[in-house]
């Protein structure tokens, strides 16, 4: 199953709109070069398409994370592609030689995009900060 014939298994479900949306929001997103993105922004877009509510007895916002999950988990949306600067992951690990740990890093080697006059960007929102840091 390709991105673009995604059927959810659960259809008339919550749940399974909430992918279904989900997965019609993130083609939009990739198709137009706005990746990657964040849980956040997904899901005030679901609100604004209202596929959900704001408000109610559970938060809203735990159906989005949970059907977000399951598209990443499936393969269906690259973890890369939703950023979320609520969580980090710590990486301790490193290599015998720093010729070995400099190796290690050669395939996120860039040219500078900005040609040595880099923006100048203040974000007060740590999501927007990330979705602009993966971009940069």
């Amino acid at each position: 199953m390709t991105r673009a014939d995604y059927v959810d298994p659960a259809s008339l479900r919550k749940i399974g709109r909430v992918r279904t949306a989900l997965m019609k929001l993130y083609r939009q997103h990739r198709d137009s070069g706005m990746l990657p993105t964040s849980n956040r922004f997904l899901f005030y877009e679901l609100i604004g398409l209202k596929v959900i509510a704001k408000g109610g007895i559970q938060r809203p916002d735990l159906v989005v994370h949970r059907a977000l999950t399951d598209l990443r988990e499936q393969g269906l949306i690259p973890w890369e592609h939703i950023v979320d600067e609520t969580r980090t992951v710590m990486d301790f690990t490193g290599s015998e030689t720093v010729a070995e740990d400099r190796l290690h890093y050669l395939p996120s080697a860039r040219r500078d995009p900005w040609e040595g006059n880099p923006p100048f960007i203040l974000t007060k929102s740590r999501s927007l900060a990330g979705v602009l840091r993966g971009g940069a």
